[in-house]
This record gives C-alpha cells, structure tokens and sequence, in this order.
C-alpha cells in the first residue's frame, strides 16, 4: 500500500503543478517568513464532447423477475467530463490567513479556530451550490447592498475607532476590498473551521466540541454551514523560514537583511550622488571681467573671452574651479563588506551561486566547501519539511482514503506488479488501476533529510564499481544481488522502465560452476546428467496415436 499511496500523491503533485505553486510556497516564505497551504478534495472537470446514451428510446424490461434498463441510443452530444480528482492545492495569502491568536504558527492546529479570506466569482458560488455546497447564493447581493461606500459595521469591527492617529481603520480598509471585489464582479468569502459545541448554537443535538465549517459572503451572508469534512482538523499547514515556538509570528529573510540592505543602498545611492556633484563642474567668476555667455556655452572647445578690465591681467584670477572631494571614495569597499556579512548571516557563499572565488583550490577542497555550505543550510530545509511537508502528505493520504469515488488509472514506470503488491492484471499498458482497497492503513511521511542533492552521476558510478567487485569475486555474489545492482545503476542514469527490456519468460539463476566441483558434486549424488530430451523418442510414423498427439508430441515411447 504504502508504493501505491506514492504513486497516488506523486499524481496529485503533478495534477496541482506542485513545482509551481511550491516556488510560490518558498517565495512567500521568504518574504512574509510564513505562507499557509490548503489542501482539499475536488475535481477539475472541463465540457468536451463524448458519446453518451440520449434517454429517448431509453426503457426498462423484466425479464425472469430482474428487471433491467434499456439505455438510448448513443448520441454525440456536450458533457460535463472530469480530467483530475484528488488533493486540490492552493496558496494562500499569508495577509488573508487567520488562525488563532493565541498560539503560535507551528502549532496553529491546536487552535480553536483558523480561517482565511479570498475573492470568489458569482459563477463560482453558483457551481458550488448546484453541487449542494453552498446556499443562498441568491441573497448575496440583495444582503449586502447599502448606500455607496458604506457597509455595515461587523461585531468584529465595533471595537476599532477611527482616531487623528490611524490612517486607515479596519472598517476603511474593509470598504475598499469590498468595492474592489465588486468592480471585478466578484464576492469576498470569508472561510473558518472552528471548535463549537452544536447544541449550543441549535445546530445540532450533540453537546461535545466539534469542528464546525462555516463560510460568509461580503460579511454579511452564510452560504455554508456544516460539520468539517476535513481531516484531522485544519486544512491548512504553515511553513516558516526561522519558525519559533513560543512567538507568534517569526521574521522572514526579507525582514531579516532589511537593515543591511538600508545601509547598502545609502553607500551606494550617496557614492552616486557625489559623483554626479564632480561630474558637474562649479566655476568662481568674476563677471566684470569674463564674458558669461562663453562659460554658458554647453558645447566643448568654447573659447572664454575676458572684458576689457582683465587685459593684462593673469587669467587664473578671473575664473577659478572649485574643487570637489570624493568623499564617499570607500563606499564600494564598505559595500562588499557588507555583502559578505549579508552572506554569513544568510548562510549562504559565491560558490552556492556558481560562482569560484579567485583563489587556488583543488577540486577537492571546493567540494568540500560546497558541501559545508549545504549543511549550514540543512536545517532550515529539514524544517520546512518536518514543519509543513510532512503533515501536508498525511492530510493527502487521509483525504485519498476518504474521498476516492472510483477506479483512477495512474502511470507507472519501472516497478513490477509483485513491487507495488498488485495483481499483475491490475497493470493495463504502464498503467495501474488504483482502488481504495489499495490504500489501506497508516500512513506516516518524515522529514526529507540531506546535505545537498545527490549526484546521480557519481551514484551510478559508485554503483559499477560495485558491480565489478561482486562479479570479481564470488564470495561478495553470494550476499549481493548483481541484478538488482544493476537495476539501480540504470536508474541512477534516469531510466526507470528497465522491466519492458527485460524477458517476460521463464527465468532461471544460472551458476557456473568449475568441473573438479562439479565431478566431486556426482559422486556425491547431488547432480546427475540430464540426458538428451528426445531419449526413447521414436523416429518413424509407427506408434502414432491421438493420445500422443494431445498429451505429447504426438510420438509415444519405445518400449
């Protein structure tokens, strides 16, 4: 079960672009220090054309008491047809994600709320309603119409008061999301799982917490209310960049570096600035004895006459430059400081950007320092995985479980039935026919560990010198599988459907064995001679009977 649950999930990632949205994840990461994902269960279902059976013509007949029905005749006709089901992924804005307050991001799932805001169309809200999600998506419009540019004050917001101090108070901003989504012709959804007890709010006659789903469209209509379908509690997980557990919310490496990258941007933008003071020159000039117009004159090789007043007079007392000190000459130095230190605190070198710094080294120490800087570098990736990715699959896995309404084909390459512990007819042409049956049990992924990504090419290469020392000696076959070194080395190259190649016949170990064992194995009795496979075979039509033909060769045996 546990092969098939990876080929499940790996569809699952492919179906979501998962490479795209988890460039996403990491960019908000590292510009908020946090970004939320939700995972859920849905189809992606397009309209295309196919042959479906039209219901004129169609009927029922009863025949020896079963009674069974007559499909139409098939038409070709527009259809609603489903591409993808399973685990749907969405980023969320880390500025529209709501948990509790009262505990911190990496254990938001103890909270007894979390909820998160987002625009949705009108066509939307009517396609959820159709497939009986939502209600009263027609009451929308007519709930939340006020005079322009007024809305009404929610519960939330009686609490804030608009002061000289504040800019913009939460009703104001509420406004001009609310006019914004509108514009668009869209809705603001407002969607929270919390922990309620049902009887208390008459919703229900239990009276044990349970986690409830409610969702509120422009602040002002439910359109959804029911017990959480989700699984365990939350469908969302949290990835942080520096997650700490007793704060609330911790600093991203945006705002980490913002201090550095201030002072960078004064050295340089300053060094500008004086540079562009030298560039354009200041002149001290008597004008009673030099003709302005000439120093005016932005063209080159202008000629300065002097007026009558300076004749005879040394020139250098007429016009005089200023002179302009670079003041900010060691900026550029200061700069690169800067950025080395910007570099120890991220953790990161020039090597790690494909750059080699000019020293002499061996490729030997390079690697070396390559792989130091991975480590440094190692924990923050095992924390985001043991934060967010390993509790993301197993919410996948549950949610596979749970939801799976048929038999869905999935590609496969390179594992063999007896592999994944299906049937063999359960593979049709790479592709095997998943059922829930399949995914049965407990599902646990841990964190991704490892320095660096590992060099397949070195792997392989490992892999045939191992491969040659078994063959070399026999004692290493006897507790090595060659095959299955081999298998591996071509999988290590990127091939990984070594099973078409390989034959589907009878396959049997062959031993050679050296003749003074094998003399010394007959005396023994453990072997004898096979013989020739066509011995007491009679040659000549005599003998021929049918009950040769069927069970034999068709020649019976001499006597």
């Amino acid at each position: 079960p546990a092969n098939i649950m990876e080929i499940c999930l790996d569809y699952d990632y492919r179906g979501n672009r998962g490479y795209f949205l988890l460039q996403q994840l990491f960019l908000n990461i590292f510009r908020y220090g946090y970004c939320p994902i939700e995972n859920s269960w849905g189809k992606k279902v397009v309209t295309k054309k196919v042959f479906k059976s039209s219901s004129k013509g169609s009927g029922e007949i009863e025949l020896e008491g079963i009674r069974m029905e007559i499909p139409g005749a098939p038409e070709y006709t527009k259809d609603y047809f489903t591409v993808f089901e399973g685990n749907r992924w969405r980023i969320i804005d880390p500025r529209q994600f709501f948990p509790d307050p009262r505990y911190p991001l990496s254990r938001f799932q103890e909270g007894e709320f979390c909820g998160r805001r987002e625009q949705i169309h009108i066509n939307e809200l009517r396609k959820l309603e159709d497939q009986g999600l939502y209600f009263n998506t027609t009451k929308i419009s007519s709930a939340s119409r006020t005079s322009p540019g007024t809305t009404p004050m929610r519960d939330a917001d009686w609490n804030s008061r608009d002061t000289q101090r504040d800019r913009i108070s939460p009703q104001t901003a509420w406004n001009q999301e609310l006019s914004d989504a509108r514009r668009n012709r869209m809705h603001i959804e407002e969607m929270i799982v919390m922990e309620i007890i049902p009887k208390d709010f008459e919703l229900d006659d239990s009276d044990k917490p349970e986690d409830w789903l409610f969702s509120l469209a422009d602040g002002t209509t439910i359109i959804r209310a029911e017990e959480s379908p989700f699984t365990p509690r939350f469908p969302w997980e949290v990835g942080e960049s520096y997650p700490d557990i007793l704060a609330y919310i911790s600093q991203g490496v945006m705002e980490l570096s913002q201090p550095l990258a201030d002072h960078l941007s004064f050295l340089f933008n300053s060094h500008m600035a004086n540079v562009r003071k030298a560039i354009n020159d200041m002149f001290l000039v008597d004008p009673s004895r030099a003709d302005l117009r000439d120093l005016l004159d932005p063209r080159a090789g202008k000629l300065v006459r002097l007026l009558p007043r300076a004749y005879g007079q040394d020139p250098a007392s007429v016009v005089k430059q200023l002179a302009v000190s670079d003041v900010t000459r060691g900026h550029i130095e200061d700069s690169k400081q800067i950025l080395d230190l910007w570099q120890r605190i991220l953790g990161i070198s020039d090597n790690m950007f494909g750059q080699i710094s000019a020293s002499r080294r061996t490729a030997t120490e390079l690697q070396g320092v390559l792989k130091m800087s991975g480590a440094r570098m190692k924990m923050g990736a095992d924390l985001i995985s043991s934060q967010c990715f390993g509790p993301l699959t197993e919410q996948m896995a549950l949610l596979r479980q749970e939801n799976m309404s048929g038999e869905q084909f999935m590609e496969i390459a390179g594992r063999s039935a007896a592999q994944l512990g299906v049937k063999p007819e359960e593979i049709m042409s790479g592709f095997i026919k998943v059922q829930r049956d399949h995914l049965s049990g407990v599902f646990q992924f841990p964190a991704q560990q490892g320095v660096m990504p590992t060099d397949r090419a070195q792997a392989a290469e490992l892999l045939d010198k191992m491969l040659e020392r078994v063959a070399r000696f026999p004692f290493l076959a006897q507790v090595f599988d060659p095959v299955a070194i081999f298998k591996e080395e071509i999988r290590q190259y990127g091939m990984h459907n070594l099973e078409d190649f390989m034959q589907t016949g009878l396959q049997n170990q062959v031993k050679i064995l050296p003749d003074d064992q094998v003399r010394e194995m007959m005396a023994q009795g453990m072997i004898k001679p096979m013989g020739r496979p066509d011995e007491r075979v009679r040659d000549d039509k005599e003998g021929l009977n049918i009950e040769g033909a069927v069970n034999g060769a068709g020649r019976t045996l001499g006597k």
